[in-house]
């Protein structure tokens, strides 16, 4: 596609100059009505260029009778108020400004139809590649990098404020048909005769001329007109609202492949395969990766990372940070493969979360702000107040904190309140597994699937009061033992160790890989520390102190009965003994029933065959007397 760049300067008389050649704004150098007539036609049936979305060809009717009618190379140059110059000069007159002009679009555009669909259709033709439009969430532009969603329309709101200038070259393409340019050069000959020596035929032809000339001035007008009206604000929504049927996609395209992971000069493609290193002879697989380059619009990727890749890039301040706050190797090991998995690979297949724990000042909100800040737009801050408290919000209800993360895959919720229960219901949706739904501020409702891995941290442990394995099973409970005072001299201020970090992102970046490398080698439970298991399973018996009080207080005693109020009363005395909070009487029933002990149900509710020890006689006695019941 022939382009013709022309350079506007609001200095000058016409207010337009022409680079490298003098240039008629009424035709395209080379083009005959044949050839826009072909090009016409092959625009309707397939989409633009690097636009993997396309968009429906025109229907017949009057924008194709139009393009059939292009342009005759003849044109008188009628005055009908259409000065070229002073046209370029409404079309942009910001000094010393440079805009690349596509006549042949423009002159593709002049076919179109003066309404709202038509605009719609303008809209595309020129800045189509470049927009999409999922119903529930909007426009979404094209960065350069990667799609993005366009926040209150801003962007498109442009691109159709934009388009306005655009119409404005479309009456430069405005022409007599092959017919009407026949006649009115036949009258531009006739006009050169005396007047006394026209006969009556030439006469009528110059004045049906004369008509025609007239006409296509009111046509330039008129489309003049149209294109000042265009940039009204009901039209340029109404241009917008026209072209969303044009561009709309389905968002299960956007970020569909997981294994993507889009940077600042590139495409981390991670896959599984035959290791390159494997004996002869051996189906060993092992995980790979390969950097592509540039970004491809056909990936509908909507994220992007904060960092460059750089294959030689190291991280020895990283490195040494984690040396001193997690010494523990197998540990380090495990961070390095959990966060790649949760960063760098979609989807969450393990179901799994991850809290750290720790005093102040042992280096878990560095870790959290380091990796989070390489992560860029992959990342999604949650305020705890979303997956903590007491409300009944259920994780497939509609709410704009959980739209936001929709293709989120790191997700981070730090500083949780001491005491404050998670929602556990929110965290099991969150951590995979169905679907939830959402919605953005004045958008439609939507579900999806999500992709993301969910990292928490605090200065005290989780408060988890389920007791079932549903949510116990997908918590990795990390503790930051190491704690470094203030005045410690190698302690280092936290903006400051921020900056170093920032620095050695291409590094951490190339850490990470390592760790997705190990994730699709050899999967994420064979990276799993025993600490971090026992640590775990430790906090979950100390959470449900009623399996903690069956194991000390409960006895095996054949045919012995107990009633189960009186059963809870020992539990509530045993509670208040050892400084714990007791469930209700109803949730003590329904876990003692999953933990297998038979009850029956007569005038009072008995539980068989169990004792119950005593509590200790005095404060120096260490044991447990046997009970009478």
């Amino acid at each position: 596609m022939r382009k013709t760049s022309v350079r506007v300067r609001g200095a000058m008389a016409k207010g337009r100059a022409v680079e490298d050649e003098a240039f008629d704004p009424t035709k395209v150098a080379g083009d005959t009505p044949a050839k826009r007539k072909s090009r016409a036609r092959a625009s309707a049936k397939k989409p633009k260029a690097d636009d993997p979305i396309g968009w429906a060809p025109r229907s017949q009717g009057a924008a194709d009778r139009a393009q059939e009618d292009q342009p005759h190379d003849i044109d008188p140059g009628a005055d009908d108020g259409s000065d070229p110059a002073l046209l370029a000069d409404e079309y942009d007159h910001r000094p010393g400004h440079v805009e690349t002009v596509d006549w042949e679009l423009a002159a593709e555009c002049a076919g179109l139809d003066q309404n709202d669909r038509d605009n719609g259709r303008r809209l595309i033709l020129w800045y189509g590649p470049d927009l999409c439009y999922v119903s529930g969430m909007g426009w979404l532009t094209w960065r350069g990098t990667h799609w993005q969603r366009d926040e209150g329309e801003l962007d498109a709101r442009r691109m159709a404020q934009l388009l306005v200038d655009k119409i404005k070259l479309e009456p430069f393409h405005i022409h007599h048909t092959p017919a009407q340019g026949r006649l009115v050069a036949a009258a531009l000959k006739a006009r050169k005769l005396p007047a006394g020596n026209r006969s009556q035929a030439e006469k009528d032809m110059i004045a049906k001329a004369d008509k025609v000339i007239a006409q296509l001035g009111s046509k330039r007008a008129a489309r003049r007109k149209f294109a000042v009206s265009s940039g009204n604000s009901g039209k340029t929504a109404a241009m917008l609202q026209q072209a969303a049927s044009f561009k709309a996609i389905d968002q299960n395209l956007l970020d569909a492949d997981h294994m993507k992971f889009n940077v600042r000069n590139g495409t981390l493609v991670f896959s599984r395969g035959l290791d390159p290193e494997r004996p002869e002879g051996s189906e060993r697989t092992s995980g790979l990766f390969e950097f592509v380059e540039p970004q491809a619009r056909a990936d509908m990727l909507t994220k992007i990372a904060e960092v460059d890749y750089a294959p030689l890039a190291t991280c020895p301040q990283w490195q040494a940070f984690l040396d001193r706050m997690m010494p523990d190797r197998t540990m380090q090991i495990f961070l390095q493969v959990f966060h790649a998995y949760a960063m760098l690979i979609g989807g969450n297949g393990a179901q799994k979360i991850a809290y750290h724990y720790g005093l102040g000042g042992n280096g878990k909100s560095a870790l959290l702000e380091t990796l989070g800040g390489l992560a860029g737009s992959y990342r999604t801050t949650v305020s705890p107040d979303t997956i903590t408290g007491d409300g009944q919000r259920q994780g497939q209800q509609a709410s704009p904190d959980i739209a936001r993360l929709f293709n989120t895959r790191f997700v981070t919720v730090e500083e949780l309140p001491k005491g404050v229960p998670l929602r556990e219901d929110l965290v099991k949706a969150m951590s995979g597994g169905g679907k939830m739904a959402a919605r953005f501020l004045q958008k439609e409702v939507f579900e999806f699937v999500p992709i993301f891995t969910a990292v928490l941290s605090g200065n005290t442990k989780p408060s988890i009061t389920g007791a079932d394995r549903g949510i116990w099973r997908r918590v990795f409970l990390i503790h930051w033992k190491v704690t470094m005072e203030e005045n410690d001299p190698a302690r280092i201020e936290f903006k400051d160790l921020m900056k170093r970090f920032e620095a050695e992102r291409p590094g951490i970046l190339n850490w990470l890989i390592d760790g997705a490398i190990l994730y699709l080698t050899r999967g994420l439970m064979h990276f799993v520390p025993p600490e971090v298991t026992a640590f775990t399973e430790e906090y979950r018996k100390e959470r449900d102190n009623i399996e903690v009080f069956t194991t000390s207080m409960i006895t095996t005693k054949p045919g012995n009965r107990i009633q189960a109020g009186h059963l809870f009363k020992r539990y509530q005395g045993w509670c208040e003994a050892n400084g714990l909070t007791a469930a209700k009487q109803r949730t003590f029933g329904d876990r003692l029933s999953e933990l297998g002990f038979k009850k029956d149900i007569g005038r009072y509710y008995e539980y068989l065959d169990i004792g119950v020890r005593a509590m200790p006689v005095t404060d120096s006695d260490p044991g447990w007397q046997p009970a009478d019941d």
